[in-house]
């Protein structure tokens, strides 16, 4: 079966907690790999502004640029993008495996190393800035999701009884 036959695209979302502290219009983050398709950010006040994306492919890096200074305070920053499970044990990534009765079957898998992050989504993952991140699966309930942290919640989901959150 060739890497082909096995790509998969995925529409996802992230919603980064920033806070402001000098005026800017603009954010810097990094990126790689990836589709993005909107960026906006919202205040705690629920004003919402859209942005308008640039990517730098050879460092990596996604550049917001709003047509208003952002002020100084808390903002949500909301970005969609798809892109596919890679191969390569970086980022979020596919791995194979054959059961027991010959059978081959696939699984995703993250590797956050410092610089890995970028492939999986828009963020800032260098070794400095220490961020905290929280991830929702939705998975058939006959599968396990593993993580080096405790689950949170568990619930079924609501679009399918067989999936859960």
């Amino acid at each position: 079966m060739s890497d082909q036959d096995t790509k998969k695209l995925f529409d996802r979302e992230v919603i980064i907690h920033i806070q402001v502290k000098e005026p800017t219009d603009t954010i810097i983050l990094y990126a790689a790999e990836l589709q993005i398709d909107n960026a906006k950010i919202i205040s705690n006040t629920k004003d919402e502004l859209n942005g308008t994306i640039e990517t730098d492919e050879e460092n990596e890096r996604l550049k917001i640029t709003f047509n208003k200074t952002l002020k100084k305070n808390d903002y949500q920053l909301s970005m969609k993008f798809i892109d596919d499970i890679n191969n390569r044990m970086v980022g979020f990534y596919r791995n194979q495996y054959t059961t027991p009765d010959g059978n081959v079957r696939y699984s995703a898998s993250t590797q956050f190393e410092p610089a890995d992050c970028r492939r999986a989504f828009p963020c800032w993952d260098e070794p400095n800035f220490e961020a905290t991140f929280d991830i929702t699966l939705i998975t058939p309930k006959n599968l396990q999701a593993i993580s080096n942290m405790p689950i949170v919640s568990e619930s079924e989901y609501a679009e399918n009884k067989e999936w859960k959150v």
